[in-house]
């Protein structure tokens, strides 16, 4: 989507938060969302505890694995 390719051309793939959020690659998370059963998902942030932020349908959710669940 338009507004993810934009933040990543501006941030880059970096850092925030003392590492504990990273931008990343929607690219390197498809396997991981299909695993979900999120489909045209767009991972643009991930922590470092392995939970991410993705983008779908004009909404931004957390998908946090250790507690199995997913947050609008």
């Amino acid at each position: 989507p338009e507004n993810i390719v934009l933040f990543l051309k501006n941030e880059g793939i970096s850092c925030f938060g003392k590492r504990f959020f990273w931008s990343v690659n929607p690219a390197f998370f498809e396997d991981i969302l299909a695993k979900w059963g999120i489909k045209k998902g767009y991972v643009f942030m991930r922590t470092a505890f392995g939970a991410c932020i993705y983008f779908q349908k004009e909404e931004y959710f957390y998908l946090d694995p250790f507690f199995g669940r997913i947050v609008s």
